[in-house]
């Protein structure tokens, strides 16, 4: 198998998720009703690997979204921390002193 960037982009393009309307929801994923509207045994058990790859699509969705907020926040973090010490400084009491009187 591919790169998993191989492999999302293979999924996304199939007509199946591309071009469907009526999805069910399980949880907090939006699924297809194709998917969801299986009957004999053989399409039944194609639809249930298609419900699983559709799960840890999500997951993997949520991991990636988590660890760019992560990645923002402890920028973000670092920031603020350099901005605070700056403004600790002697040198900017001096001015704000300054700036008082």
């Amino acid at each position: 198998m591919g790169s998993k960037e191989a492999v999302i982009r293979a999924f996304l393009s199939n007509d199946c998720v591309s071009n469907f309307h009526y999805v069910d929801l399980r949880g907090n994923i939006a699924i297809s009703a194709e998917l969801t509207d299986g009957q004999d045994l053989k399409s039944h058990v194609t639809l249930q690997a298609g419900l699983k790859a559709i799960e840890v699509l999500a997951a993997e969705s949520i991991s990636i979204v988590s660890d760019f907020n992560r990645t923002l926040d402890v920028q973000f973090e670092a920031y603020c921390e350099y901005q605070r010490q700056g403004a600790e400084t002697d040198a900017v009491r001096d001015l704000e002193y300054e700036g008082a009187t």
